[in-house]
């Protein structure tokens, strides 16, 4: 997994300061089910890694990529995402 390669800059390790100051924006589409638990991943490794702010955003598009979406459903996660963003 990519993130094992970053281990060595956790905090019970080797801290980098740079890193309490930094936000990160989590965002995991699905066709189907598992959106949660990969967020649940990636936010605990970057809790591990020093990150204070952690915004996370799971879509299940149901579709094979953002295109074969119906529109009804593409301007509801775009609205989604617009107030994740600000």
């Amino acid at each position: 997994m990519f993130l094992d390669h970053f281990g060595c800059i956790f905090m019970s390790h080797r801290p980098v300061k740079e890193m309490f100051s930094k936000t990160a924006f989590v965002i995991s589409t699905t066709a189907g089910i598992g959106t949660r638990n990969v967020i649940k991943t990636i936010q605990k490794n970057l809790r591990y890694w020093g990150i204070s702010k952690i915004y996370k955003c799971g879509l299940t598009l149901r579709a094979k990529d953002w295109d074969d979406m119906p529109s009804k459903k593409q301007n509801k996660y775009k609205k989604i995402l617009e107030k994740k963003i600000i």
